[in-house]
């Protein structure tokens, strides 16, 4: 019979596999918070990047994310709808990130993570189509992957606020 005390190997076992679920947990946060980080850096803007230009919404509604596979919802809005009504678009934009960061928030880690987007001008806008992103910022925000990691690993370990705040 194994002694189960402090200090014995069952109780060193049991230990290990504890922590062995935290570092599980965490590094499945740490992919979530990145997606869910990165995500919103393209299609809203934050720190590093101004966003998906934004006219009629259009083009902010037809992000789509999925773990696992390309997603393939589809759009939340017609291109002639957001045309007509802009506040319907901006509207199906909200749809389209709560739809998003829903399928993020199942990703763990050692998944692929998409984001895709089916507006047949998204690399127009990219390379600097509208003067609201000339510089791009599906690129702006890539360039910045190490930082946002970086963050949502200090913000995880509990050393800083979201986005870097002390």
């Amino acid at each position: 019979m194994m002694a189960t005390g402090k200090g014995s190997l069952g109780q060193f076992t049991a230990d290990l596999t504890k922590w062995q679920q935290q570092v599980k947990d965490k590094s499945d946060l740490l992919v979530q918070g990145f997606s869910q980080t990165l995500f919103n850096e393209v299609q809203s803007g934050g720190k590093y990047s101004p966003g998906t230009p934004i006219k009629t919404g259009f083009a902010r509604a037809n992000w789509d994310g999925g773990v696992g596979a390309i997603p393939a919802n589809g759009p939340t809005i017609t291109a002639e709808a957001a045309k007509a009504d802009p506040g319907a678009g901006r509207a199906a934009a909200g749809v389209a990130k709560a739809r998003t960061e829903a399928a993020i928030l199942t990703g763990k880690a050692g998944d692929v993570v998409y984001l895709s987007n089916t507006a047949p001008y998204i690399r127009r806008l990219e390379f600097g189509w509208s003067t609201q992103a000339p510089s791009g910022f599906i690129r702006l925000a890539l360039n910045s992957a190490q930082r946002i990691a970086d963050e949502v690993g200090a913000f995880l370990a509990g050393k800083r606020g979201p986005h870097g705040a002390q």
